[in-house]
């Protein structure tokens, strides 16, 4: 836990042409690039999710600071675990900066046309499954919504995807899914193509794919959704 596959920092480089593979419970990341660095993946990202807490959570990509993170493979991840956490395949945190970030240079997320992210958690007979998953996603600092720090000082994300995003949730027998690590109503969970929080411009040009795979998926509301805007996000399907 507490590791990353490969990072880039202070305007560095890296490129994944083979495979990393990701087997925790929380805070592993497969490629993190900060501070106007560049990380590219042009092999796979497998990720083994065993976190069952609520704050538990893993990314197969993370950026901020006016970063570049680029998908070109295949980022793919499983669930395996019951109760609560969150997987995300692509990942930008909306940080306080030192000085007033320029809009002009935005981190970004980019989920090519040649990219698949493919994430998915199961819920087994007799089991609650909390778990939340985020194809691509933007997250504010949390000292933003609290009021500890000035919202000018947040960086700007600009996320595409040109690819394919396939999310889903299936359900065996009588297991269920749960909303103790954050509902979507609410901007805080579910299962989700592209979400986009505040000062992010997020646009949809390839497939997204978010389904809940039971007999009683009629049960599941309120749940999931392709795009989602939060804290003001930009969000457009083309």
């Amino acid at each position: 836990d507490a590791t990353a596959g490969m990072v880039a920092l202070h305007n560095g480089q890296s490129l994944n042409n083979g495979m990393l593979r990701i087997n925790a419970q929380n805070g592993t990341v497969g490629m993190i690039s900060s501070d106007k660095s560049v990380s590219q993946n042009n092999g796979n990202i497998n990720m083994t999710f065993t976190g069952n807490t609520n704050t538990s959570q893993i990314m197969g990509m993370y950026a901020d600071s006016s970063a570049i993170a680029i998908n070109n493979g295949t980022i793919d991840g499983d669930s395996v675990a019951e109760n609560g956490g969150t997987m995300v395949g692509m990942q930008a945190q909306i940080i306080n900066q030192e000085a007033t970030p320029n809009p002009v240079e935005p981190t970004n997320l980019v989920n090519s046309d040649s990219g698949d992210i493919i994430l998915k958690a199961t819920a087994n007979n007799g089991v609650t499954v909390s778990k939340s998953l985020v194809g691509m996603g933007t997250y504010l600092e949390q000292d933003f919504l609290d009021g500890e720090k000035l919202i000018r000082r947040a960086g700007y994300v600009d996320m595409t995807n040109s690819g394919d995003i396939d999310i889903s949730f299936n359900i065996n027998g009588t297991g269920a899914y749960g909303t103790d690590s954050g509902t979507f109503m609410d901007g805080t969970g579910g299962f989700i193509g592209m979400r986009a929080d505040a000062n992010t411009t997020a646009k949809n040009a390839g497939n997204i794919k978010v389904a809940v795979n039971s007999v009683n998926a009629g049960s599941v509301t309120n749940a999931h959704a392709a795009m989602v805007s939060v804290h003001g996000g930009s969000i457009q399907n083309t």
